[in-house]
């Protein structure tokens, strides 16, 4: 009875096209009409007929509740066996199109005068029909009679008239500056009127031309159908308003309407789009956005030279799909038809991109999306269509539901068909990365910048390089925010003497490919989760670029993909065993290492030095211990520069390069040998040699490559990339590898060996007092130990020392109560923690400490007590004994330290020989110390630091330098030249008298890394450790900025006790390996003293000072609420301050709290009305710091 009254298509005369798109069902089809005007028929599925039987309530239901259609694609817009249909299989197979079957249908007719300037949508008419569809054509044969039309082929005269009005649709926009070119059709801005040039253009941007081609047409429906339905009676129909079914003049009536609107303007996704269009800073924060802009800052980066068309197209793509997310988004929304424009009097602002433009409501994709099926119910209803069931009708409640699924599901349906896509790229890197050579770079921040991959998808594949992985010790970048561009400069470590020429510089500009050679981009296998499609999932690996030094181009290679995760070095990051690390050692010292080694490849990472990459011959693989691990030979230079050799530990980067793909592996340096029958040593030969006897290469010109040996175990990581990679590296022929080697420091290879060694080390005879805080389940016999302990001093002897002190303090102030109970159970305790809020006096506490420590160590008869009770396992070991009252002050940085030794000198009666400041190696070379038999110790901001003048005279190296035997060697080192005979006896004159100037002096104040890695206070590898100095007193000063190894290994020198001195509520630890992993580094920034004290057994160890000599009372009076439980109390005279200049709200506060998250931080002006309004006026005024000088 439906088809009787309908009008059909599919007859000889009426060519019907459809076309099949990316696995979806068709829901539309196109003819051109055989007679009478011009123009083309749109045919969509009238589902809604469909639905209008008996038996399909159900069905209607099913679709209300699922909202949406979902058919995944890959990362190349190819199909997928996945979907989540909107319409059930049985029902959908009946209605979607299909060749020669016939459907109903509503077709709309769109005239060829509307195709005229401007786009007149007026014009375009709708009605039920009966479609066959004689040709379905799949798309990628759509997109091939698109480029190379047939004459003899109706669908291909079919397809070519749809491309015509296409453009023309495509040009009336453009020239209206429609918001709609950027919102929803898919222009070529470069060249809109060819329809991307079709002449030339290869096979594979066929699909890209037929879903340009479906997206207009479908825009020309959902335009019209905007307008057609802000009418209220379709809805009130649709909503089962009676009255309009019996009186259909009726137009009163309560209900509301459903429209698409878009949501507020984000003022940070408003800057975003500034940004996109390099807007000027005097452009920024204007009322509209033009869209001619838009079009004009896209059409200047196409134009762009040596870009190819693909190239073109994916910078295209990545354009519009950045302005479209910041753009304001676009949703559903019930409205009153009084309070929403009614057609015909819809306005908008014209060329503003920020406004949605003409109203729209989609009904070209009902087989998709559930609203779309209401659109094209309430046109029908608008025609005078009246179902014959119920169910066909909603409730205002059904309708919000419907709505409201419908924006959710849209979002989810974004961000799905995103994961698909990166899941599909995964899958396909897992066997083998890509070098790509004609990559592009789209946007350039301060801290990322984004490589685009170029592929023929609608979508082009992005991977996010944090900038912070282009820096390290031999390069440098900086970011240029009106260019939107990174300026970087790079030189060789080794030969760069600061001039010019050897720098190499380059830039990295936005939407270009200005200097980017090429990039390899591999799957990263530190996710555990093999599926899992995080924004790391896919790094890159390896960054080329051209660079300039002086005149000439140069090829700049980097490898960054392990920056980004550095525990590819070692294994994944997880934290299972945390839970333990308070009830073995043994655990503790395992997840310990594991958190401090991938800290160190991370520093090493960023900040060691790169070998240049070179090629490795005769790769043998083998497995061992359950890991894989290659061997093979690699030329070397055999040098005695320790940042020109590799060691040990040292990291490696093996690249396999193939025209199959690429593959990276990381790993560590086992061992490296030279081969046996070539390296002896010979003597040097340069007859321009100054050295006497000279045995050994001195001069780079003199070094020659020499086949080394190197055995590398691959990382639990790269082993399982080595598996999935193994078809590839088994292809890749003996030129194909190469391999880098980053230098570790010695220092941090010292310090993760120390850390190894805790759990060795623990349950000898009496543990130290740092090993029994580190675990509370401890053995019977450490338990019974423990509890048979004495104290360390009686309360008589302690009284004597604090009483009658020998040393004392002379300048400064005294202890308050608190204070000196602190000193009394630092004093009798071999662990305890002092807990120091600001301006408490945590530093005058210390000067006291360390006097009342040394006062007690006069004590003779303490010598015997210690004796008996805790040196047994240090003779045994040491086959000496030696006296136990040193003192070993730690601080995180050297001001710190500086400062203790500043106070001691000046406030005490100490001698300053009992006072010896230890630096580190690198500090002491830039100040004079010329000794050169132990590693560097040190870091970059250690080559920075300048000892004050007044401090000098108290440095070890300062006493070894003056010292009788060393001076003399000393003065007699040639300036010009290297004597290696002599330097080796001013070494070892150097390290005897170190030893003897810290045997003699009773405290030494240093850094926590210099505690445990200075090669004068421990000497040897970490199983074979020795201590020239033993310390019974351990103090570390501002714990808290410490992170936990920093604080525990230089604890565990201490053979009586161990005081903790700082503050948790403060500033935490500095971590300056951002690129760790979240767990690691929130493991690092989370102060000793922090966790420790989460457990209520160790709180009787410490002591709070609550007394503050600092602040005013108004400022004491939020940090002791909110951090401190209100213990602070004030022991300040304010009477004594001097008058201030009245900044403050109130005389007597001086307090002001600025709200950092406040939209005025980001430079964001809020109004109200035509005003701004007066919350944000008068939080400028009172908090800007601006007004107060």
């Amino acid at each position: 009875q439906q088809e009787s009254s309908r009008k059909k298509f599919g007859k000889p005369s009426s060519l019907v096209v459809g076309i099949e798109q990316r696995g979806h069902p068709v829901s539309i089809c196109f003819s051109l009409p055989s007679s009478g005007p011009k123009g083309v028929y749109v045919h969509v599925v009238d589902i809604n007929a469909y639905l209008d039987a008996a038996g399909n309530a159900a069905h209607e239901e099913l679709m209300r509740q699922r909202g949406l259609g979902v058919w995944f694609t890959d990362y190349l817009d190819q199909p997928v066996n996945a979907a989540l249909p909107l319409v059930p299989p049985e029902l959908g197979q009946s209605c979607s199109f299909q060749a020669d079957a016939d459907r109903l249908a509503m077709t709309f007719f769109v005239p060829a005068e509307s195709f005229s300037q401007p786009f007149d949508f007026s014009t375009v008419r709708y009605f039920e029909s009966v479609v066959r569809c004689q040709h379905m054509l799949p798309s990628k044969t759509a997109g091939t009679l698109i480029l190379h039309p047939d004459p003899e082929d109706a669908a291909s005269a079919v397809l070519q008239e749809l491309v015509s009005y296409a453009v023309k649709l495509e040009g009336s926009m453009l020239e209206d500056c429609d918001p709609a070119v950027i919102r929803h059709l898919d222009v070529d801005f470069l060249d809109a009127q060819a329809l991307g040039g079709r002449a030339g253009l290869p096979d594979q941007f066929g699909l890209l031309l037929v879903s340009r081609v479906i997206s207009a047409f479908s825009f020309v429906l959902d335009r019209f159908a905007g307008s057609a339905l802000l009418e209220a009676r379709p809805w009130n129909l649709l909503q089962g308003d009676q009255c309009c079914f019996q009186d259909p003049q009726t137009h009163a009536s309560p209900h509301v309407i459903p429209v698409q609107a878009c949501c507020k303007h984000d003022p940070i996704m408003r800057s975003v789009v500034e940004r996109l269009l390099r807007l000027k800073p005097e452009d920024m924060g204007k009322a509209e956005i033009a869209v001619r802009d838009v079009v004009q800052t896209l059409q200047e980066i196409l134009r762009q030279h040596m870009l190819s068309r693909r190239q073109k197209q994916c910078l295209q793509a990545a354009f519009i799909r950045r302005m479209r997310l910041a753009l304001p988004r676009s949703i559903h929304i019930l409205a009153h038809p009084g309070s929403w424009p009614l057609a015909g009097q819809f306005t908008h602002h014209h060329g503003n991109a920020l406004e949605p433009g003409s109203p729209l409501f989609g009904v070209s994709a009902p087989l998709r999306r559930y609203m779309d099926i209401l659109g094209l119910r309430a046109l029908k209803f608008a025609a005078g269509w009246r179902p014959a069931n119920e169910h066909m009708t909603l409730t205002r409640e059904e309708l919000e539901k419907c709505i409201a699924r419908s924006n959710a599901r849209q979002n989810v349906h974004r961000f799905a068909l995103h994961i698909f896509r990166q899941i599909s790229l995964m899958r396909e890197l897992a066997h083998s990365g890509w070098c790509i050579q004609d990559a592009l770079v789209s946007v350039v921040g301060p801290r990322y910048f984004d490589i685009i991959v170029p592929t023929l998808a609608s979508d082009p594949v992005e991977v996010r390089v944090p900038v912070a992985a282009l820096r390290g010790a031999s390069s440098m970048v900086d970011y240029d925010s009106l260019e939107q561009s990174l300026s970087a400069v790079s030189f060789d470590m080794q030969e760069y003497e600061g001039f010019p020429q050897d720098r190499m510089t380059w830039q990295i500009k936005s939407w270009s490919s200005a200097g980017l050679l090429s990039s390899v981009i591999v799957r990263n296998f530190a996710q555990a989760v093999q599926h899992h499609a995080s924004s790391d999932a896919i790094v890159v690996a390896e960054l080329k670029f051209s660079a300039r030094a002086g005149s000439q181009t140069h090829t700049v290679t980097l490898p960054i993909g392990h920056k980004m995760c550095p525990e590819v070095f070692s294994s994944w990051p997880d934290l299972e065993q945390w839970y333990q690390i308070d009830s073995d050692i043994g655990v503790y010292s395992q997840v310990w290492s594991k958190i401090r080694l991938c800290q160190v490849h991370a520093s090493a990472s960023s900040n060691g030095v790169y070998l240049p990459g070179i090629a490795a011959k005769n790769i043998q693989w083998f497995e061992a211990q359950g890991s894989s691990r290659y061997q093979c030979l690699v030329p070397l230079k055999n040098s005695d520069d320790a940042n020109q050799r590799v060691d040990s530990q040292d990291l490696a980067i093996l690249r396999c390069s193939a025209q199959q793909g690429e593959a990276v592996l990381y790993g560590v340096v086992e061992h490296i040998s030279a081969k046996p029958t070539q390296f002896k040593t010979k003597m040097c030969n340069n007859k321009n040699c100054r050295a006497t006897n000279c045995s050994f290469a001195h001069s780079v010109d003199d070094l020659k490559d020499e086949m080394f040996t190197v055995n590398v175990r691959l990382s639990d990581i790269s082993t399982l990339a080595k598996q999935s990679q193994t078809v590839l590296l088994e292809r890749v022929r003996e030129s194909g590898f190469r391999v880098q080697f980053i230098n570790v420091p010695l220092a941090d290879k010292k310090g993760q060996e120390l850390l190894n060694a805790i759990a060795k080390s623990a349950g000898v005879c009496f543990p130290l007092p740092m090993q029994s805080q580190l675990v509370l389940t401890r053995s019977p016999q450490v338990k019974k130990g423990e509890q048979e302990a004495r104290p360390i001093a009686s309360v008589e002897q302690i009284d004597e020392a604090m009483e009658h002190p020998q040393f004392h303090v002379t300048f400064g102030p005294g202890l308050n109560s608190k204070q000196q109970e602190a000193v009394r159970q630092a004093l009798q305790k071999q662990f305890s923690v002092i807990q120091g809020p600001p301006g408490t006096g945590k530093t005058t506490f210390l000067v006291h400490l360390i006097s009342a420590i040394l006062n007690l160590e006069i004590d003779s008869s303490l010598d015997g007590q210690w004796d008996q009770a805790h040196s047994r396992c240090r003779r045994q070991q040491h086959g000496q004994q030696q006296h136990p009252g040193k003192i070993l002050v730690c601080t995180p940085s050297n001001h710190a330290a500086d400062e203790i030794v500043q106070r001691l000198v000046r406030s005490t009666n100490i001698p300053h020989s009992f006072i010896t400041r230890v630096y580190a190696r690198t500090i002491e070379r830039s100040h004079g110390s010329k000794y050169k038999g132990s590693a560097h110790v040190g870091n970059k901001s250690d080559l920075r630091f300048d000892i004050r003048t007044s401090l000098a005279e108290h440095s070890l190296h300062f006493k070894t330098q003056n010292a009788a035997d060393v001076r003399p060697i000393q003065d007699h080192l040639p300036v010009d030249r290297f004597d290696a005979v002599v330097q080796n006896q001013y070494d070892a004159a150097y390290e005897l008298n170190e030893v003897q100037i810290l045997k003699s002096s009773r405290v030494v104040i240093t850094t926590c890394t210099c505690a445990f890695l200075h090669s004068a206070l421990n000497k040897g590898s970490a199983t074979r450790m020795h201590r020239p100095i033993d310390f019974a007193t351990v103090i570390i000063d501002e714990a808290a900025q410490a992170s936990e190894p920093d604080v525990v290994l230089p604890a565990l020198l201490a053979q009586q006790r161990v005081v903790v001195v700082g503050d948790h509520k403060q500033l935490g630890p500095v971590v300056p390996e951002k690129n760790l992993c979240r767990s690691y580094l929130n493991a690092l920034e989370t102060p000793f003293l922090e966790r420790i004290l989460r457990d209520p057994d160790r709180l009787s160890a410490k002591t709070f000072l609550d007394k503050q000599y600092r602040m005013h009372p108004s400022i004491r009076q939020f940090p002791s609420q909110q951090f401190y439980d209100s213990a602070l109390t004030d022991e300040v005279n304010t009477d004594a301050m001097p008058a201030l200049p009245c900044i403050w709200p109130e005389q007597n506060e001086r307090v002001v709290f600025i709200d950092c998250q406040h939209p005025h931080c980001f430079g964001i002006v809020i109004e109200d009305g035509r005003r701004k309004s007066t919350t944000a006026t008068l939080l400028e005024n009172n908090t800007s710091l601006k007004k107060l000088w």
